[in-house]
């Protein structure tokens, strides 16, 4: 008697009609990897964003030993402000055009040797949109290839220097507060710096020129530091100048770590914009080498980030006017400012001898 074996079948179509997704689990699906993102995506926004803030704070801190260094070789003084000139030779432009203004920034002058370029100023949180990228800000970019002069390219002098003069350039007039905001003078209250700023609005406002060498003489008395007539350049021991009763100094007395010197930036033309929104606030440099960083509006009295400061420097309070005029040779020049070469605007310097078409 042959025994025939059965084999046992699972229940199901039949191989080749098996069910797909219906509609309905497809949009759970989707629902769910949706409500997974809208909780994961602030999350990582938040931790790209710390991440950002640390890069920066190393940034500040870096500046913070340069202005160290260049205190130890300048008398105590660390960089004044920046001389807020006009750019360029006599004669070679609208000199309405070349006038930098709200150019809060430090004179970057003699600053090179020190830092060999300016990317340290360059903070990576900055919704700043300018077309080229960030490692190249503050640079003189003349002989990009994108910008050359067709007649310059055929020059022979221009081939024999061409490795050189391909690279892009640090330029101190290209160095702007774009990124950040540097405080020549010693104010530790949101009345000092609110002062101290109308004063250097006012000045730009008259037109003067480099005038951020000395202690700056206040327009109205009591309006300087500790209440009096003047606001003192940072340098070494400026904090005894706070004090303001010899017979109990203790009371009115600070120290460097109450100094600021050097914040992020908190508007870009006139807009309320901050490096950094997770929280919203900003890093700080302090005298003494420290930064902290300071939540906006939420430490009462914490300058730079209180809501009178934030705003004062959102605009020039005496002519309205917020845009900063970078040279139009800079990588960092305003979106829609046409490229111009540097030589145009200084035919005389040495370094374009036999280079000008």
């Amino acid at each position: 008697m042959a025994i025939r074996a059965s084999a046992t079948t699972l229940p199901g179509p039949p191989l080749g009609q098996r069910r797909g997704f219906t509609i309905v689990e497809l949009l759970i699906s989707i629902s769910i990897i949706a409500v997974l993102m809208a909780i994961l995506l602030p999350v990582l926004g938040r931790a790209r964003e710390a991440a950002l803030r640390t890069y920066c704070m190393n940034n500040m801190r870096e500046l913070g030993r340069i202005f160290l260094l260049f205190s130890e070789d300048h008398k105590g003084y660390w960089p004044a402000g920046a001389p807020n000139e006009i750019w360029g030779e006599p004669g070679t432009g609208d000199e309405h055009q070349r006038w930098i203004r709200n150019n809060y920034i430090c004179d970057g002058r003699n600053l090179l040797d020190y830092v060999g370029d300016f990317k340290v100023f360059v903070c990576r949180s900055s919704s700043n949109a300018i077309p080229y990228p960030r490692e190249r800000w503050y640079t003189d970019v003349t002989f990009m290839p994108q910008h050359r002069d067709p007649a310059m390219i055929a020059n022979p002098v221009f081939a024999a220097q061409a490795g050189t003069l391909a690279r892009p350039t640090p330029d101190w007039e290209c160095l702007t507060d774009q990124q950040y905001v540097y405080i020549p003078y010693a104010v530790t209250t949101e009345s000092e710096m609110l002062f101290l700023f109308n004063e250097l609005d006012r000045r730009m406002a008259d037109g003067e020129i480099d005038f951020m060498e000395d202690d700056l003489p206040a327009s109205v008395s009591g309006q300087g530091l500790g209440g009096g007539d003047t606001f003192y350049r940072v340098r070494d021991g400026i904090e005894r100048m706070f004090i303001t009763d010899i017979n109990n100094p203790a009371a009115s007395a600070k120290a460097e770590s109450d100094v600021p010197v050097l914040f992020d930036q908190t508007n870009i033309l006139g807009r309320l914009e901050f490096n950094h929104v997770y929280p919203l606030g900003g890093n700080v440099l302090y005298m003494d080498g420290s930064v902290r960083f300071i939540h906006y509006r939420n430490e009462k009295d914490r300058i730079p980030y209180t809501a009178d400061v934030v705003e004062w420097l959102r605009k020039n309070t005496y002519n309205n006017e917020t845009l900063e005029n970078v040279p139009p040779w800079c990588a960092n020049r305003l979106p829609g400012v046409p490229f111009q070469p540097r030589y145009k605007y200084y035919p005389s310097d040495p370094r374009y001898d036999g280079l000008i078409p």
